[in-house]
């Protein structure tokens, strides 16, 4: 996998894409917090899919249930939203609020090939590692 922090630029990573089964857009710069960068986080998952329609897109670093349909409608397919999950007081309404947004509960403004596969429909090495009962 690859990681763009706020400040890695699309095309210093393209040549690399080929390589690798995810990229992790990150929202803010890793063990700082501070602004979230959710526009340009945006921007760069869209160039990312556009570039590899089959690349699993994961976005972290402060994803919570209010930017997670603009990250998926992006192409977006992981999400990390812990901090989100752990600091709220109700934690289920959250969780129940995430899950609502994912691509296989929604219309068709976000769409997924299948409940087990990332964009392209078929499943990546990386996705049976990760989920052996996919």
């Amino acid at each position: 996998g690859i990681v763009l922090n706020p400040g890695t630029a699309v095309a210093s990573v393209a040549p690399l894409l080929d390589m690798v089964d995810i990229a992790v857009v990150m929202l803010v710069s890793p063990g700082h917090g501070g602004p979230k960068y959710t526009e340009q986080a945006v921007e760069k998952v869209k160039a990312l899919r556009a570039l590899r329609p089959d690349l699993h897109i994961s976005v972290d670093g402060g994803v919570n249930e209010k930017i997670a349909p603009e990250l998926l409608r992006a192409g977006a397919n992981v999400l990390v939203a812990g901090g989100a999950i752990f600091k709220a007081d109700d934690k289920k309404a959250v969780v129940a609020e995430l899950i609502r947004n994912a691509p296989h509960k929604r219309g068709n403004d976000i769409q997924a090939a299948d409940d087990h596969s990332g964009p392209a429909g078929s499943a990546s090495a990386f996705e049976d590692d990760a989920c052996p009962d996919a």
